[in-house]
């Protein structure tokens, strides 16, 4: 696993490690010190889109949120997030993802960032 860089800082730095990209989706590693709320997991997908940025990006702002669902009660402090990089159009991006935990999608949802 590779370290994740992102500017955020512990308590609410929450992606950790990139487990595996490509071009078009990536898992990353995500870790809690509680039990995580929707918008922990909302904002955690939010940090590990940052594994798609490069050397020479800005920084990236949460624009929107999409159809962010809760599907199980979170029950760990461990999880893994996958990424995908549905559409990328000038300094904005359309990311959907999926919370894994253990082999169970926990939530899922879309949203947008944009990078300055």
């Amino acid at each position: 696993m590779i370290e994740l860089h992102l500017p955020h800082q512990d308590p609410i730095r929450f992606a950790k490690y990139v487990m595996f990209k490509d071009d078009k989706q990536a898992l990353v590693r995500v870790e809690f010190d509680s039990t995580p709320t929707l918008p922990m997991i909302a904002e955690a997908a939010a940090q590990a889109s940052g594994v798609f940025g490069g050397s020479n990006t800005g920084l990236g702002f949460l624009v929107s949120l999409k159809n962010i669902k809760l599907l199980e009660k979170p029950q760990k402090l461990h999880y893994k997030a996958k990424i995908i990089n549905e559409h990328t159009m000038g300094s904005m991006t359309y990311f959907s993802f999926e919370f894994i935990q253990e082999s169970a999608t926990i939530a899922t949802g879309s949203f947008v960032i944009t990078v300055e």
